[in-house]
């Protein structure tokens, strides 16, 4: 069922760092602007400083393929093509989000993540580089192909950091 998160995904909460937000890994793309993203960046700042990272996933054709059910080598044709297409549309929302970000206060940095294990590919980020929550930044249920994969949840089962979902009006 979509929303139940099995493990130790919990809201965040500042207590245990005593008020020093730190580094927060945002994991967005489409949703990245929103106001409910907006609000909670904000908050984080006000708390202290933070530092962000912003990860944008680069669609993945064959991973989204699978998990739709479709034959791999349907797509093949259009996959170069695709692929191409998706990592500039990926490029823009980077590059637009770290203005964004730097302009609600938040340092900012960030990267595209063109590994198709997404939530391999945040846990290995979370261990190298210290995050102290992770932010998974979605379109609302409905259109969100991340809720329907269960993004947040898997996230939450490989990191030990708390992990918090936004989920912004497209």
């Amino acid at each position: 069922g979509a929303g139940s998160c099995p493990g130790p995904t919990v809201r965040a909460t500042t207590s245990h760092l005593g008020g020093q937000m730190g580094k927060v890994l945002i994991v967005g793309n489409r949703s990245l602007g929103g106001s409910q993203l907006a609000t909670l960046v904000e908050g984080r700042v006000q708390a202290g400083s933070l530092e962000v990272h912003l990860v944008v996933p680069v669609p993945n054709p064959v991973a989204s393929a699978v998990a739709i059910g479709a034959a791999a080598p349907d797509m093949a044709p259009t996959l170069s093509r695709d692929i191409e297409a998706d990592r500039r549309a990926a490029q823009e929302q980077l590059t637009f989000g770290l203005e964004w970000l730097s302009g609600l206060g938040a340092t900012a940095t960030g990267e595209l993540s063109l590994d198709a294990d997404t939530p391999a590919a945040v846990s290995r980020l979370v261990e190298a580089h210290g995050f102290d929550e992770v932010v998974v930044s979605t379109l609302p249920t409905k259109v969100s192909r991340w809720l329907r994969q269960d993004l947040p949840c898997r996230i939450g089962r490989k990191v030990s950091v708390p992990v918090t979902v936004v989920s912004n009006p497209s």
